[in-house]
């Protein structure tokens, strides 16, 4: 090792150590952008702290090799690095690159080389791409007309739609990437059942529909082919470009499916389609699409399928399920449903002794429910986030949410890293009551929420959904005028609170889904509805014809349909609610950066940040 290498390697581990042994203020209580120190100045902390930054504060010490330790800390640790000194809030503050690296952490996103763009340029970029989010302010939008049928994803700025024997890919044009638009057509020898991409690995899923049964072949499986978008041919990375599942035994249904990518894992859902009373076989596998390793295989009855399952990462996911009463530990009422979180992780190897069969690593308790409450579904929904250039979104910053078809829908948000780190905290198999997890790290929505399996309404930190007139007839179908988006960035909840957007009661519900929404109702009566936007809903402020307000303060679900308690959640997320000029739309659409409106005839309307 050099003496420079060597040097670099010691300031590298003293600063990283500087970084850490600062605390910054959860922002789940109390949302801020900046640090915030809690040592006194003559403690022996901060007089550690000081001796460990001495010979930085050197005026001999070259500045270009603190600069260039500084840039390989994660973007937290540069942030807390602004306290030890003024030599290195003063440095921070004067680096275009080290600015840069904090903008993309506190987004959520991540930077690839890119070699037409200067650092100060994508600083610039980053800068309109956030502030128009932060606004809902779109620099266009473009209508067009949707196929009549078929299957539709948006990932990443590529559009697909997917037809019985074939896929149309639409690259949108993109102010972030730089890039123009353009069109591919597959055609494919086979029907189509299914399907999902990957832009960022130029990777194509395509499920077969599984062919009939017959003599010859009693137990036909599902076929699963792994392609390239740009070429249609089978994917040179893929060591076996076509996956085969059977599933076992043989029942002659139609299946649902649910594929997710996520990185080198692609998961697939088969949920059987079955009469009432019957348990036919449901499935989930999950590939390492590269080597064709089986990470995981769990089979399900009718009576116990999920709905639907999550990555949390590409080694971990999470399972939304009702338990059996039984199950449920310290529950006195036994009329009464127990729905939780399941946390799973998958296997590397075929050495363990349940293997295929996932790891049980946490089960997290949601609010036990009264038993007489119908549920038609109780779904999940994430961001695998790959990545991608040059504004990704980080798969830890991802929010999850979980949601209840009942007669009044219900939507759980939490972040992907809560879940994980519980998983990765605990000796497994753990539970953990929904008084010891959810009121801090979650929020609870209510109103008439939009699941469908091919909306991707989630990316990142960001989650959108349509809004109607309380009037209008069909709530919900195809009478949209307004979209809202929360987002649960702790750092754009900071920036809502810095402008005073922030809630003062401490007592409220929060609705979602209509624009006069009277669907809670508190203790003094209902909430305010989107038009006046206070009495604890937040201080609402307009900006670019959008309306904005910061939701911090705990909100209450009143027991008694569906809880048996009251559910007391307080996740803070911030609130963008802006009405379209078009006509009414029934669904949307959400990436990195554009919402897309679908129309039940068929148009859509593109918006482009």
């Amino acid at each position: 090792m050099t003496t420079i290498a060597r040097l670099g390697y010691y300031t590298n581990f003293r600063l990283s150590k500087i970084a850490e042994a600062l605390y910054i203020n959860s922002a789940v209580n109390q949302p801020q952008a900046c640090t915030t120190l809690t040592f006194h100045p003559n403690s022996p902390k901060v007089k550690e702290l000081s001796r460990m930054s001495a010979p930085f504060a050197d005026s001999s010490f070259p500045i270009e090799l603190t600069l260039q330790i500084m840039e390989e800390l994660p973007f937290i640790s540069i942030i807390r690095c602004l306290s030890v000194c003024k030599l290195f809030q003063s440095l921070i503050q004067s680096s275009t690159t080290l600015q840069y690296i904090i903008a993309l952490g506190a987004e959520g996103y991540v930077d690839c080389p890119s070699g037409y763009l200067t650092v100060p340029e994508r600083l610039a970029l980053l800068e309109r791409h956030k502030n128009a989010w932060h606004s809902l302010s779109w620099s266009h939008t473009k209508k067009f007309q949707m196929p009549e049928s078929g299957r539709y994803e948006l990932h990443h700025g590529v559009f697909a739609h997917g037809a019985t024997h074939g896929i149309t890919l639409i690259t949108l044009p993109s102010r972030v990437r730089q890039t123009d638009g353009m069109t591919l057509q597959h055609s494919f020898e086979f029907p189509l059942e299914d399907f999902t991409i990957c832009p960022s690995q130029d990777l194509l899923v395509l499920v077969e529909a599984r062919a009939p049964r017959s003599t010859i072949n009693p137990s036909p499986p599902f076929r699963i082919h792994l392609r390239t978008l740009s070429t249609n041919l089978p994917h040179p990375l893929a060591r076996n470009a076509m996956l085969e599942q059977t599933i076992t035994p043989y029942v002659d249904i139609d299946y649902t499916l649910r594929l997710q990518i996520m990185d080198h894992a692609i998961g697939v859902f088969f949920k059987a389609n079955g009469a009432p009373g019957t348990s036919p076989p449901s499935l989930l596998a999950v590939w390492q699409w590269t080597t064709g390793f089986i990470k995981t295989m769990m089979s399900f009855t009718d009576f116990n399928v999920p709905d639907a399952f999550s990555f949390l990462s590409a080694d971990v996911f999470v399972l939304p399920r009702f338990l059996p009463y039984s199950i449920s530990p310290g529950k006195d009422d036994p009329a009464s449903l127990h729905p939780v979180l399941e946390v799973y992780s998958m296997h590397s190897d075929d050495n363990h002794p349940i293997y295929p069969h996932p790891i049980r690593d946490v089960t997290l308790l949601l609010p036990s429910m009264i038993n007489q409450t119908r549920f038609e579904e109780f779904k999940c929904l994430s961001d695998p986030a790959p990545t991608w250039l040059p504004l990704p979104s980080l798969g830890g910053a991802s929010i999850i949410a979980h949601g209840y078809h009942a007669p009044v829908r219900l939507v759980l948000f939490t972040h992907a890293a809560t879940l994980l780190s519980y998983a990765e905290s605990l000796p497994f198999p753990s539970t953990v009551p929904w008084e010891d997890w959810g009121p801090l790290k979650s929020r609870w929505t209510k109103g008439p929420l939009s699941f469908s399996l091919y909306e991707c309404c989630v990316f990142g930190n960001r989650f959108v959904h349509g809004m109607a007139k309380r009037n209008d007839a069909f709530v919900g179908w195809g009478r949209y005028r307004s979209l809202r988006v929360l987002d649960f960035n702790r750092y754009a909840v900071g920036r809502g609170v810095s402008a005073g957007e922030a809630d003062e009661d401490e007592d409220h519900g929060v609705g979602v889904g209509a624009e006069d929404n009277d669907l809670f109702r508190t203790e003094s009566g209902y909430s305010d509805g989107d038009e006046s936007g206070d009495a604890g809903q937040g201080i609402t402020r307009r900006v670019h014809n959008a309306k904005c307000r910061t939701i911090t303060k705990e909100s209450v679900i009143r027991k008694g349909a569906p809880f048996l308690v009251d559910a007391h959640s307080s996740l803070p997320y911030r609130e963008i609610t802006k009405r379209v000029s078009h006509p009414p739309f029934s669904s949307v659409t959400v990436d990195d950066e554009r919402i897309i409106c679908y129309a039940s005839n068929m148009h859509a309307w593109i918006h482009t940040m």
